[in-house]
């Protein structure tokens, strides 16, 4: 069974954390029907795609291979996450974790490492590992996730809550 990994990105605006986006209201769906009542908030989520070495690297979990040393790991949800984001992700509640835009964006993806922990020996660095390729900087991580966290502003006052499901 696979698990992906999405991403709500806050922003906080007069000491208030609330979603970047707006969240769209959609009916819920059950097997494929629109329920004509009950509705869910839709938010945009981060393009991430399944790779499970970038869920070491920003949530420390998922760490099978390479000996990664996550941002930040255990953080779970904010206790001032807004209130849609904290509906949203509690439904998943699934390794929950949280990183400022600033941890990210100055984080040191250059840094190489010796692994894999199994198989033969090769050297990676972070950004190769994120986003598995030789040519990070063409990977959607590098190309749409990063500059789009750069356009919210400050980087301290906007931040990412990561969680799988």
């Amino acid at each position: 069974m696979t698990t992906d990994l999405k991403a709500v990105v806050e922003i906080r605006r007069g000491g208030t954390w609330r979603l970047a986006e707006p969240a769209e209201i959609v009916p819920v769906e059950y097997f494929g029907v629109p329920d004509p009542v009950e509705t869910r908030a839709q938010v945009t989520s981060l393009p991430l795609e399944q790779n499970y070495e970038l869920y070491a690297i920003v949530a420390g979990v998922r760490n099978m291979r390479w000996p990664i040393t996550p941002i930040a790991e255990g953080r779970g949800l904010p206790p001032d996450a807004s209130p849609i984001a904290r509906a949203l992700v509690t439904e998943t509640m699934l390794c929950v974790n949280w990183l400022l835009a600033s941890e990210l964006l100055e984080f040191d993806w250059s840094t190489r490492l010796e692994g894999p922990l199994v198989g033969a020996p090769e050297s990676r660095t972070y950004a190769e590992l994120a986003t598995r390729t030789r040519e990070p900087d063409s990977a959607p991580w590098f190309r749409e996730v990063l500059p789009k966290l750069r356009s919210y502003g400050d980087p301290t006052a906007t931040r990412v809550l990561f969680y799988m499901f």
